[in-house]
């Protein structure tokens, strides 16, 4: 409940500071629409030496690209703007176990997606060329909520542990070099993200190593004021 009540601070904190700028109340907004790839998910504990007796290649983990998007509003306020929004990603991950010390053998396949609400401020560079920043260097928080399809194959398994809600810093850059003449915009983006919770365990997954992250990259469309 502390963690969601430190969001519920920052939230207010960030419209606080919108409400409050005279130079925000005559700014207009921007609407802007992401889409592209994302590659990370649950980090996997390598190192298996925290584990008794566990065999050298007992336990290993591989994660797949996936896919997301998302649509935010940007508040700009001089040479910065604050951004929120609404962020989906879905990525496939695999843990492989072959112990047979402990007796797991098989593959667990997991779906994971999360939806994420990003609170971003973003340094706005290149305004001589671009209004809004041809270039823009992000830094925030991202708080979100992962959801789990798990399949099993083979076994016994271990049993695992899983929690729905994670929070941590995000840092990103993106830029926008196409303008066209309705105002609109296209560019790139990329930003990383790593949780400061522990958001699954297992047998192997000791410690806090495993939280979550992901690389998100793609295209960003800024669309008409």
């Amino acid at each position: 409940m502390s963690t969601i009540k430190n969001i519920m601070i920052i939230s207010i904190l960030l419209l606080s500071a919108c409400s409050g700028s005279k130079e925000m109340q005559k700014a207009t907004p921007s609407l802007k629409a992401y889409l592209g790839g994302t590659h990370g998910g649950i980090i996997e504990n390598t190192e298996l030496s925290l584990i008794e007796a566990s065999e050298p290649d007992a336990y290993s983990g591989a994660t797949r690209v996936g896919i997301q998007g998302g649509g935010h509003y940007e508040y700009p306020l001089k040479a910065i703007s604050l951004e929120s929004g609404l962020d989906i990603f879905i990525n496939g991950q695999t843990f492989t176990y072959q112990d047979d010390f402990a007796g797991f053998q098989g593959t667990r396949d997991l779906l994971v997606s999360q939806l994420r609400i990003p609170l971003e401020v973003n340094l706005r560079l290149l305004r001589e060329k671009q209004e809004d920043g041809m270039i823009q260097l992000k830094l925030g928080l991202s708080p979100g909520f992962c959801f789990y399809s798990v399949e099993d194959q083979g076994g016994p398994l271990p049993d695992y542990e899983k929690d729905m809600f994670t929070i941590g810093p995000l840092l990103g850059a993106e830029i926008t070099p196409l303008k066209f003449e309705n105002g609109t915009s296209l560019g790139a983006s990329v930003e990383v993200f790593r949780s400061f919770q522990k958001v699954y365990s297992d047998y192997y997954q000791l410690g806090e190593t495993p939280g979550l992250s992901y690389l998100k990259f793609g295209l960003v469309y800024r669309f008409n004021k």
